[in-house]
């Protein structure tokens, strides 16, 4: 997520919302100059326990193929489904 806060919060509650949500949510800060951390953290203090959100910083530079391998690398279930 790279400067994503107005939109983060919105999509967060549509996946917590579908019928079977995943049991994990990583969510990679892409080194966002605005709030996206903040809004990802709320989330998932709000949506805990019905989905766990874990808040990731990208590993590697800037851009999406390297947020997506922080979110892989950071493993936690034997599924990867993206979400852009």
């Amino acid at each position: 997520a790279h400067d994503a806060a107005p939109f983060l919060r919105e999509t967060l509650d549509s996946v917590a919302a579908q019928e079977r949500p995943p049991a994990l949510v990583n969510v990679v800060n892409d080194r966002s100059r605005d709030a996206t951390r903040e809004v990802a953290l709320a989330a998932a203090a709000a949506l805990a326990p019905r989905v766990a959100i874990r808040v990731l910083e990208n590993a590697g530079p800037p851009g999406p193929s390297a947020a997506r391998n922080t979110a892989i690398r950071a493993g936690g279930e034997p599924w990867v489904a993206l979400l852009d």
